[in-house]
């Protein structure tokens, strides 16, 4: 892989070490574009399916109607409810919203409760009132959340209520979100669809007792750095971070810069340089 091009996880096609997104779990990637570099954008990279460990069976039918089926154009959210102040917090150290706050200029507590809709699921049980969330809009004024959509794509977020909380157990980009039937490890496994290149890609999700893992993620084969020359697909999308002089934070007056970034349509890992470790170690992004 070209050292041009450098890859910004937005855990994220997604989690933090305080919630379900962590630094093993598949992650949405965006590639940072450094000025007069370019990608050929011309293939997908999927990775292969498989069982993971784990009790896997088929869950009984909720009781009720509930929504299981969402999408960001054709399946609307039907039955939208509230999300807690609890619920935003944890929505709020995602690392794309946090960036999103970050290029407005906006504060964690900051975050606007009308950027998401969110629908009640039951993973586990009656019992458990898990959240399915994206992003609402359009919205006519600011701050307007356009950072959590892409080209007929958007940001899909799955938290579980724990007894400690809500968790975030996946965060991922994808045009269609279904909650299936079949469960691993107690909950219900969820595959997400998205259209790259003309093509639609599906890819699988299930819980792996922490978060929700992609199926075959520890058998996928990994991409290599440069000489290496590497073909990847996705959504192009624009992001602001802040510049000079401290490159930290916009609002403390860090000139902003807008980069171009490219968000995979299904995650990837890069095998370590044996010729240069420390400069380009292994990564999962």
């Amino acid at each position: 892989m070209r050292n041009e091009m450098t890859a910004l996880p937005q855990d994220q096609m997604g989690i933090s070490n305080k919630s379900s997104l962590s630094n093993t779990f598949p992650r949405q990637t965006a590639a940072r574009f450094i000025p007069k570099s370019a990608l050929a954008l011309v293939c997908i990279v999927l990775a292969g399916t498989r069982m993971l460990p784990g009790q896997h069976t088929v869950a009984n039918a909720p009781r009720g109607q509930e929504q299981s089926q969402f999408s960001v154009e054709l399946v609307p959210i039907r039955r939208p409810v509230s999300l807690s102040g609890a619920a935003l917090s944890v929505l709020s150290h995602d690392e794309r919203v946090a960036s999103c706050l970050e290029s407005l200029g906006l504060r964690p507590e900051q975050l606007p409760a009308d950027w998401f809709t969110a629908s009640e699921i039951h993973l586990d049980g009656p019992g458990e009132r898990d959240l399915i969330v994206s992003p609402s809009g359009p919205l006519d004024g600011p701050p307007r959340n356009d950072c959590l959509v892409g080209a007929n794509t958007a940001q899909f977020w799955v938290l579980r209520k724990t007894p400690e909380g809500y968790a975030l157990v996946l965060s991922q980009i994808a045009h269609n979100l279904d909650v299936l039937r079949t469960r691993t490890n107690g909950l219900r496994d969820i595959r997400l669809q998205a259209v790259v290149s003309l093509q639609v890609a599906t890819i699988h999700y299930r819980f792996n007792g922490h978060s929700y893992e992609l199926v075959g993620q520890a058998h996928r084969s990994c991409l290599k750095y440069e000489p290496s020359v590497v073909k990847l697909t996705g959504t192009l999308i624009r992001q602001t971070f802040p510049g000079p002089p401290n490159y930290e934070s916009v609002r403390k007056g860090d000139r902003p810069e807008t980069a171009w970034l490219l968000v995979l349509a299904s995650p990837v890992c890069v095998d370590v340089d044996k010729g240069d470790p420390e400069l380009n170690p292994a990564k999962n992004w």
